[in-house]
């Protein structure tokens, strides 16, 4: 198996975990004070700030993820593969679980949105050129 679909299957267990470490710990928590099951509504930003980043941190790796896999997937079918390429697709796990870890981690601060923009951009800036990568090579 090729680093990117390594790298796949670890961001899809990223996305989990911080489904499981941020989403579901803070509704268990406030289950817990009493809260009903149904007092998370689905799409409405609800909760304290901490509930609220964890739901958007979990909703970034799910909408990325995808967009990563297309061209993890298309690299391995098209036989793909080498150092540059490997090195993308670790950068852009690394970097998602930094953006998803500060998300999670801190008050949303001018200072932190911008450092958590920077490491979404880099992961983007990796994705597309190891796109790149597979449409001159494949």
């Amino acid at each position: 198996m090729t680093t990117p679909l390594y790298v796949l299957v670890l961001y899809a267990l990223w996305t989990i975990a911080v489904l499981f470490a941020g989403v579901a710990t803070a509704r268990a928590r406030r289950v817990m004070k009493g809260e009903k099951f149904s007092d998370f509504p689905g799409g409405v930003a609800e909760g304290p700030s901490y509930h609220q980043r964890a739901m958007r941190a979990h909703l970034n790796c799910v909408e990325n993820l995808p967009v990563y896999a297309a061209v993890a997937i298309t690299a391995a079918i098209a036989g793909v593969t080498g150092p540059v390429i490997s090195a993308l697709a670790i950068t852009v796990l690394v970097f998602r679980i930094a953006q998803s870890s500060l998300h999670l981690s801190f008050e949303q601060t001018e200072k932190v949105v911008r450092i958590r923009g920077s490491l979404f951009g880099i992961q983007i800036l990796a994705i597309i050129w190891m796109a790149l990568i597979v449409l001159i090579y494949a």
